[in-house]
Formats: C-alpha cells, sequence, structure tokens
C-alpha cells in the first residue's frame, strides 16, 4: 500500500454497536457505526473471539475487507479464508 493512499469504504450503511466490541470504537459516541469502520476496526484491534462473532454476522463483507485492507494482519486474513471455506 502506498503511503497516503485512501481506501474508499463500501460499506456504509450503519449498524448498532454490540457491547462486546464497544471498545474497539473508542472515537464514535453513537450506539450505530458505518459497517466498514466496525469490521475494520474488530479485524486490525479485535480478540479472536470477536472476530469470529464479526465474520459469522458479516462473512462476505469481511472476506471484501480483508482483500481491500493491506494492514489487517496475515493472521487474521488466514482465519477469514480458513471459515470461508466449503468444508466449514
Amino acid at each position: 500500500m502506498q503511503p497516503g493512499k485512501r481506501i474508499k469504504s463500501v460499506y456504509n450503511e450503519l449498524v448498532p454497536i454490540s457491547v462486546e466490541i464497544k471498545e474497539l470504537l473508542w472515537d464514535i459516541q453513537n450506539d450505530e457505526v458505518q459497517l466498514e469502520k466496525l469490521i475494520v476496526r474488530v479485524l486490525t484491534y479485535g480478540k479472536f473471539d470477536e472476530i469470529k462473532m464479526t465474520y459469522d454476522k458479516f462473512p462476505n463483507q469481511c472476506i471484501d475487507i480483508i482483500q481491500r485492507h493491506d494492514y489487517i494482519s496475515r493472521g487474521v486474513k488466514f482465519w477469514i479464508r480458513r471459515w470461508s471455506e466449503p468444508d466449514n
């Protein structure tokens, strides 16, 4: 990824913030957040259980986001791809 390159948000719909991940969205004052921001924060800073919970709710969006956001860790990308395999 080039420095200063901005990734355009695709998932702009507002979703409620669950209690389990509220601390990951420290800068949001409302009870709702853009879906893409929520997923990126969870995939970047979340614990394994939070990542799995988010993937279970938004599988297609998580798969798309790991392909567009280079800075998401390799381990998170591994698990998202693993969970998305047909035999799982």
